[in-house]
């Protein structure tokens, strides 16, 4: 899905693509849903992240990392749904996310 990005100084930023972690009880009970973001820019890799193998396929252009960040963002942020990732790389996402949260 893409997003609309805003910066942590409160500035309103870009358009930015993300994946949607959080399960359906979890959004049943909110308005909000738990995201981890997506770059292109892949210079080298940090703890918690995760390079996507099958970016191509979920309908991304480039490709892509999802970043060790876990973020919370409300559903009327989402612009529209860009595509849905393969099991290989949403285990991979869980797996880094457990590195992050050392589950």
């Amino acid at each position: 899905m893409v997003f609309n990005y805003q910066y942590t100084s409160g500035a309103a930023g870009r358009p930015r693509p993300a994946v949607v972690v959080s399960g359906h009880r979890y959004q049943r009970s909110k308005a909000d849903v738990v995201i981890v973001p997506l770059t292109s820019r892949m210079p080298r890799p940090y703890v918690g992240d995760y390079d996507l193998i099958d970016w191509a396929s979920a309908g991304l252009p480039l490709a892509s990392r999802a970043k060790g960040v876990i973020d919370t963002i409300e559903r009327s942020m989402i612009q529209r749904v860009v595509g849905v990732l393969t099991p290989r790389d949403l285990d991979g996402i869980k797996r880094a996310m457990r590195t992050i949260l050392e589950l």
